[in-house]
């Protein structure tokens, strides 16, 4: 699947949320019509996130997974903001 520039980026930012994260992201997969790109901020989690991420990455060249430090929302946030690859942001944050 070649990447095309997006219309959108989505940022999950995620807390010990796995099972969450994966239902939101594979319903966002639903969404063929609009080009995405997708960014997993993992703020920290101690839980299966980061393994279940990067099989998503693997999966799906849309998806970038980063992890940090548990950080506030509003810095976890600002961290994401600066992978986004699209003006147009939504954040669904997943806690």
């Amino acid at each position: 699947m070649k990447i095309t520039e997006p219309t959108i980026s989505y940022v999950f930012i995620s807390y010990n949320a796995v099972s969450k994260m994966i239902a939101a992201i594979n319903q966002l997969k639903e969404h063929e019509k609009e080009t995405w790109h997708c960014i997993i901020l993992d703020n920290g989690s101690d839980d299966d996130t980061g393994f279940q991420a990067r099989k998503m990455v693997d999966a799906d060249p849309r998806i970038r997974y980063v992890y940090q430090q548990k950080q506030s929302i509003e810095i976890a946030r600002s961290n994401a903001m600066e992978l986004c690859l699209s003006e147009n942001v939504r954040f669904v944050e997943i806690e």
